[in-house]
């Protein structure tokens, strides 16, 4: 994965699920140059796959549905009918396993771990290894589905790295506040 100072978030730092052949990228903000975060819009088509863990928190949002997935998480194995406005959230530093078993349009969102250790100190003020962020599976987010298609409408119209960096900081709190734990520390 390759992130650094002038160069923004590209597909390459990414788990590599929209490299796949398969899978046609409708939009995505790797020529903006996006510091914050990085953004992607695509039509997903069936597939199955294991993924090693990435630096980034992960957000698919899906764009249709219903549609069925099987998610492979720490040894366990489930399986959900998402729907429009599901939300798929997998926590950075996670290895993880999926099946898409229909075609689906998505949005994925991948957050860089700073601004979410960022919004921890600022929102909590808690100590960011005491806090814990809890993967998803088909739980609606009002707000990250109405952000996720804001980073859409952004993608389109070739916004740039300021207002994006506005966004991400929505997406790192709402993580914070409504995704994430404090755990009991000794």
């Amino acid at each position: 994965m390759r992130t650094g100072e002038g160069c923004g978030l590209t597909a390459a730092d990414t788990h590599g699920i929209l490299l796949r052949s398969e899978h046609e990228i409708l939009r995505s903000s790797d020529s903006l140059e996006w510091q914050s975060f990085y953004a992607s819009h695509q039509r997903e088509n069936p597939y199955a796959d294991a993924f090693r863990a990435n630096e980034h928190h992960l957000i698919i949002v899906h764009m249709n549905g219903p549609v069925r997935i099987r998610r492979e998480l720490s040894g366990e194995r489930r399986e959900a009918r998402i729907g429009t406005g599901g939300l798929f959230f997998l926590p950075a530093q996670r290895d993880f396993g999926v099946a898409l078993l229909a075609p689906l349009e998505t949005v994925h969102l991948y957050v860089p771990r700073a601004l979410t250790d960022a919004a921890v100190r600022e929102l909590c003020r808690d100590d960011i290894d005491a806090v814990e962020f809890l993967p998803r599976m088909g739980e609606h987010d009002p707000l990250l589905e109405q952000l996720a298609r804001l980073a859409c409408t952004m993608m389109k119209e070739q916004q740039s790295d300021l207002f994006a960096d506005s966004v991400a900081r929505l997406i790192a709190a709402q993580l914070v506040r409504h995704h994430a734990i404090a755990r009991q520390t000794e």
